[in-house]
């Protein structure tokens, strides 16, 4: 899977401040994997969500694990200087008395 320019512009118009993604967000991402550098229009999650400061969550796993509606989300990042993104240490807790 991966997110189209309209998809991607849809979750902008949500207004989230955060979304998190389990694949490759962006179609031109396995092409990169092969070396290739592609230009930011193509990374079309990067282009439209943190244009408008929509942070992101990269290659989560385990999400179709969570069945709550309520979810409790935390993304603890390494701090690293001169770093636009870092690895993360992310775990959710789900409010599974919810309605």
């Amino acid at each position: 899977p991966y997110i189209t320019r309209d998809g991607a512009e849809y979750l902008q118009s949500r207004q989230p401040r955060v979304v998190g993604f389990d694949f490759p967000q962006d179609y031109c991402i396995r092409l990169m994997l092969d070396g290739e550098v592609r230009p930011i229009e193509e990374n079309v999650t990067h282009d439209t969500l943190l244009r408008a400061g929509v942070h992101m969550v990269e290659y989560l796993t385990n999400t179709a694990a969570l069945s709550g509606r309520d979810v409790f989300l935390s993304a603890a990042p390494i701090k690293l200087a001169n770093a636009d993104g870092a690895p993360a240490r992310v775990y959710a807790i789900e409010d599974l008395s919810a309605p």
